[in-house]
């Protein structure tokens, strides 16, 4: 039954990914049509500020998965039921520490932007930080309930709603944008929408999971180790968000919103680039905690980063290889002409984000082993750098300059020095893993240029796409896949065709 889960619960956030991508770039277009390319620079910026914030949530809810599945691996409910209960408390006060957190954050907002925005500007983004943070605590409230469904590995559950509120939050920003084209009206619908999901998961939670949030006793010690490892994770979460927000805060400081506005869609597609490969790895957070407690759980953990990396690069480097060879095409049907440096921006981060993308499930590793302070340490570091080279290298070269001095602090941290603590210190197999991944690479150079050379002769946009993945397919099943991957994808294809006949 846990196979199967896993392979339902992989499946469903594929299915999301393909939804998030789709209505991400459908949403795009209709809020820079409906509000104006400059109402839709702020609503970058804001999106910016509020990253900040919602790591707290973030990072909590990785500690109460860690200590509340280490729990029912010993089947002990009610100690299960009392980390939550503790978690809860920490989370209350957190939400309350949002209102000072707040105010903090406005003023910094009014004083940063105060001589390259309008006031206009200035109090809609100050009232959006508002909405934001109201959000953030609707969702952090929620965050000891949707610990609780992900422990019991209802994936699909979990995958299905947000799909639902995937699919609603454009259309209601659609007609709602009708009456009220602004930025803040898109937050707006956020926050509801938000209120709701937080409803269905605690119903949900406490109806089908049968997960119970009871403090039986008063433990200071848990309390501070699950602080303490929040904060780990926290300070790792913080420099994520410089890798990815900082860009677009110093390219508002230096230039303008509508520079933002060019920017933020080529950070969008990146944005979504990473989630063909690092959503599946969420999945397995529960199965690496049951692993690392086994006797040979070193060797099956590497066996299983090895095996997860390989799927994720196959969908990672489809996408890659598509938008390098459609990459322009498809933007100047998505958002227009105005936005053709879009391409490069993307282009710059992706190449090397793919090695943090097929190699995400570390994260789930390092969180569970109790290691994940050195990934912290290092990205801080990098990130704080990166905000100085970034503004040095954004005012010579724009936004490509911004773009590449993400790309340079990616490539040493992923590419070269986290590998080295995974090899050394985790024990994960990293010379074997990237022998199959450039084994993969070589079966799959002849199809990339055979695209290459008969997209260049179809006008049709559509139509090179499905060229491109059709010939990859083929290449990647006959040539690069493993035995094994082959018995997954025929027994999907099996599974399906089995279905439309009974149907």
């Amino acid at each position: 039954m846990q196979s199967r889960g896993l392979k339902l619960g992989a499946i469903a956030s594929y299915l999301w990914v393909a939804v998030h991508i789709i209505t991400n770039f459908l949403y795009a277009p209709i809020l820079i049509e409906s509000i104006g390319v400059r109402e839709y620079g702020l609503y970058q910026i804001i999106g910016s500020f509020f990253a900040y914030i919602s790591i707290f949530e973030s990072s909590m809810s990785s500690s109460v998965l860690r200590y509340y599945c280490q729990a029912l691996n010993t089947e002990s409910n009610s100690e299960a039921e009392n980390i939550l209960a503790i978690c809860r408390s920490i989370f209350r006060k957190m939400a309350l520490s949002l209102i000072p957190i707040g105010t903090v954050l406005i003023i910094i907002f009014r004083l940063f932007y105060a001589s390259s925005f309008s006031l206009y500007e200035i109090n809609e983004g100050s009232f959006m930080l508002g909405l934001l943070l109201a959000n953030m605590a609707v969702t952090m409230l929620n965050s000891v309930y949707l610990s609780g469904i992900n422990a019991q590995e209802r994936f699909v559950f979990l995958k299905m709603l947000e799909i639902v509120e995937q699919i609603a939050q454009p259309i209601l920003c659609y007609l709602v944008l009708f009456a009220y084209p602004y930025a803040f009206t898109a937050l707006v619908v956020q926050l509801v929408i938000s209120i709701l999901n937080a409803m269905i998961r605690y119903f949900y939670a406490t109806k089908n999971c049968q997960v119970k949030v009871v403090l039986h006793h008063h433990d200071h010690a848990l309390s501070k180790e699950i602080m303490a490892f929040s904060m780990t994770i926290l300070l790792a979460q913080i420099a994520d968000q410089i890798f990815w927000k900082a860009d677009q805060i110093i390219l508002g400081k230096l230039y303008s919103t509508a520079i933002v506005a060019v920017y933020s869609v080529g950070s969008q597609i990146y944005t979504n680039y990473m989630y063909t490969g690092s959503t599946v790895s969420q999945v397995f957070f529960p199965r690496i905690s049951r692993l690392y407690n086994q006797e040979d759980g070193e060797k099956k953990i590497s066996d299983l980063f090895i095996k997860v990396g390989r799927i994720a690069f196959y969908c990672s480097f489809l996408v890659l290889v598509t938008f390098i060879f459609v990459g322009q095409d498809f933007l100047r049907l998505w958002v227009g002409k105005g936005f053709a440096q879009a391409y490069s921006v993307a282009l710059i981060v992706m190449v090397p984000f793919t090695i943090d993308i097929i190699q995400n499930i570390g994260i789930s590793i390092m969180q569970v082993e109790n290691k994940y302070h050195f990934r912290a340490q290092i990205y801080l570091l990098a990130a704080v750098l990166n905000i100085f080279s970034t503004a040095i290298m954004a005012k010579y070269m724009g936004m490509q300059g911004a773009a590449l001095s993400t790309a340079i602090a990616m490539a040493l941290t992923s590419g070269l020095i986290m590998n080295f603590y995974y090899y050394r210190s985790i024990h994960i197999d990293i010379p074997a893993f990237w022998k199959n991944i450039i084994f993969i690479i070589m079966k799959l150079i002849p199809a990339i240029i055979i695209s290459g050379l008969i997209i260049k002769m179809i006008p049709n946009f559509l139509l090179k796409c499905l060229i491109i993945v059709g010939l990859y397919s083929i290449d990647t099943y006959f040539l690069a896949m493993n035995q094994e991957e082959k018995a997954m994808v025929q027994s999907v294809v099996y599974k399906f065709t089995k279905r439309k006949e009974r149907s």
